[in-house]
């Protein structure tokens, strides 16, 4: 579910969802992506690396 909005002939994404499961198999993962997913964060959560994933895809 990406939207994007169209700025001065550019689009800019309004969202960037990430997938948290407690599913970490590849395949779970390649599924988060492919139904829009940006990235993919399993738990038990490492804050270290949700912050890392935050910074990446919301700056």
């Amino acid at each position: 579910m990406k939207r994007a909005a169209r700025k001065g002939g550019f689009f800019v994404q309004l969202f960037s969802p990430i997938a948290m499961t407690a599913n970490v198999f590849r395949e779970d993962i390649k599924h988060c992506l492919a139904v829009g997913m940006n990235d993919h964060v399993g738990k038990p959560l490492n804050l270290d690396e949700v912050l890392l994933k935050l910074n990446t895809w919301l700056v």
